[in-house]
């Protein structure tokens, strides 16, 4: 084990076997922070043919402004469901509200697909000890 190596592991960083390890790793990390990381995923689990990482659909990547309007309409939809309005008491209705308004379970999706499938090892570090 070379002492780059030993660096990478002592702060958590893992390479595939067949990825050059950097000379500097200090620059290396910097040179991550900065890069471009998109949201990567796969659309369905298979096992043959490999699935495909491919970049988020940005419909499921909102801004801050669409996230906080989503936010709102599902808060103000499930008090309509507890005042007993009709069209909004319904299992179908609330099912509806939660997949369109509520991002929750698209979010903790999108982090573990990017955690497994990300490049940029030391960002991913810094966003999963923050989040």
């Amino acid at each position: 084990m070379n002492e780059q190596f030993r660096v990478a592991h002592k702060l958590g960083l893992m390479f595939l076997h067949d990825t050059p390890l950097p000379e500097d790793v200090k620059a290396w990390a910097i040179s991550q922070l900065h890069a471009k990381s998109p949201a990567l995923g796969i659309k369905k689990i298979k096992l043959h043919p490999k699935a495909k990482v491919i970049e988020w659909p940005k419909s499921l990547q909102p801004d801050l402004l669409t996230r906080d309007n989503m936010f709102n309409t599902f808060k103000e939809n499930m008090k309509r469901d507890e005042l007993g309005l009709a069209g909004f008491t319904s299992q179908a209705a609330k099912e509806d509200n939660r997949s369109k308004n509520a991002l929750g379970d698209t979010d903790q999706l999108k982090f573990a697909h990017r955690n497994v499938y990300g490049e940029d090892q030391v960002k991913l570090r810094f966003t999963a000890f923050w989040a």
